[in-house]
């Protein structure tokens, strides 16, 4: 099992190693084997926070930056656990975008982790330990990738539904455009003829009870009430809306 207690890095490797981390690989020199890896990156940040795995030339592994590769790989799942459950919240394609954006660099560092774990397995390949952190950072690795796929299909299909409610928007539009064509081309004729010819027609209406003149204002109101429910006949209102 690693050790947690600090190191000192054999003068041959130290030197690989700079103010900043770098990326996550495998340093051998003269039989000792050093691991780089990285914590779960926060966010955006650009910086990340290393992990060192040492195997002396004594064949003990000791670990620097975190108590063992098994709690570094645990903190890995826990930041999944953590997507997941807002993976479960979301009912945007907005907030899935954002989450996927903070997945991707979470993803990387966790596949790379397991590529780098992998090739010092290949370096030291009777070491069961070093076996079982490269199985546990398979597990890890593919996790993250089920859930990035989960979140990518969640966006597909609300994005999807999204389509299908505006295909269905504008298909009630074209109906709706279609029969006020029909009842343009109904009375454009007749208002040109009347424009033409003229309307001063002796009605009689002006002598009536003023009743009879507030009963044709309905009728023209309950008239245009009518045509508009005409017009609107493609819009199908749904008892349930949806959302999108």
């Amino acid at each position: 099992m690693a050790s947690s207690q600090s190191f000192e890095l054999p003068q041959s490797l130290a030197h690989h190693i700079g103010k900043s981390v770098g990326r996550q690989r495998v340093l051998t020199d003269d039989g000792a084997v050093l691991i780089v890896l990285h914590r779960p990156p926060i966010d955006d940040h650009w910086k990340r926070e290393g992990v060192f795995l040492l195997k002396a030339r004594s064949g003990e592994w000791q670990c620097k930056g975190e108590q063992s590769p098994r709690l570094l790989l645990d903190s890995y799942r826990a930041a999944a656990q953590g997507f997941d459950d807002e993976l479960e919240e979301g009912d945007a394609p907005g907030p899935l975008f954002a989450l996927l954006d903070r997945l991707v660099p979470l993803r990387r560092a966790a596949r790379n982790i397991h590529a780098v774990l992998a090739e010092a397995g290949e370096l030291i390949p009777d070491d069961r330990e070093l076996a079982e952190w490269i199985n546990f950072s398979y597990e890890t690795e593919r996790g993250l990738d089920l859930l990035y796929d989960d979140i990518r299909h969640s966006i597909d299909s609300h994005i999807a539904r999204i389509e299908e409610a505006q295909m269905e928007l504008t298909k009630q539009s074209l109906v709706a455009t279609n029969r006020l064509n029909l009842l343009v081309a109904l009375f454009l004729p007749l208002a040109t003829i009347a424009s033409v010819l003229g309307m001063n027609l002796d009605h009689g209406f002006d002598r009536k009870d003023p009743r009879v003149f507030f009963g044709v204002v309905l009728f023209g109101v309950l008239l245009g009430i009518g045509v508009l429910r005409y017009i609107q006949g493609g819009v199908i209102h749904s008892s349930d809306s949806r959302r999108l």
